[in-house]
C-alpha cells in the first residue's frame, strides 16, 4: 500500500522541474526573436527559419510554472495553510519596494512619464495594470488565485 508521500512528487523534483521551467524561459527569451537568432551561427534550418527560433514555440515555460504552482497551493492546503495571506502581504511588499525604486530612477530619467496620474500609480502599486513593468503581469491573477484557492480546491 503507498502512503501519502509516495504519491505525491517530493520538494527536491519540483526544483528539478522549477529549473527546467527557468531553462526553458531562458531558451525562449534568448531565441524568441529572429533578430536575436541572427546574431548566432545556427547551422539547423528549416525553410528559411532556423530550427532554434522554431523551438521557441514549443517551450512555454509559463504553462510549467502555473502547473508547478498550483500543485504547491493543493499541497500546501491538503495539510493546512494558515500563512496564505502573510505570503501575498510579503509578496507585496517587496513588490511596493521594488516598484518605489522603479519610480524613483524612472522619474530621474523621465520625469514627464514617471510616475504618472494618480490612476496609473494605483493602478501599478494594485497590479491591476503593471505598466511601470509589465512584465510582472502575472501578480494579480497569481494573488487572485492565491486567496480563491481553498474554495477551488473544494470544488
Amino acid at each position: 500500500m503507498k502512503s501519502i508521500k509516495d504519491e505525491y512528487i517530493s520538494k527536491q523534483e519540483s526544483q528539478i522541474l522549477k529549473g527546467v521551467a527557468i531553462l526553458l524561459m531562458l531558451f525562449l527569451h534568448l531565441f524568441n526573436l529572429k533578430q536575436n537568432v541572427d546574431l548566432c551561427n545556427t547551422l539547423l534550418f528549416i525553410g528559411e527559419l532556423p530550427l532554434v527560433h522554431l523551438l521557441t514555440r514549443a517551450s512555454n515555460p509559463v504553462s510549467f510554472f502555473l502547473i508547478l504552482g498550483g500543485y504547491g497551493m493543493y499541497i500546501v492546503n491538503k495539510k493546512g495553510d494558515a500563512h496564505r495571506i502573510t505570503r501575498i502581504i510579503k509578496l507585496f511588499i517587496h513588490y511596493w519596494i521594488i516598484t518605489i525604486i522603479f519610480i524613483t530612477i524612472g522619474h530621474q530619467m523621465f520625469p514627464d512619464r514617471y510616475p504618472g496620474s494618480c490612476i496609473n500609480v494605483v493602478q501599478n502599486l494594485t497590479c491591476y495594470t503593471p505598466s511601470y513593468n509589465i512584465e510582472l503581469w502575472f501578480l494579480l491573477p497569481y494573488t487572485l488565485l492565491s486567496l480563491t484557492s481553498v474554495w477551488l480546491f473544494r470544488l
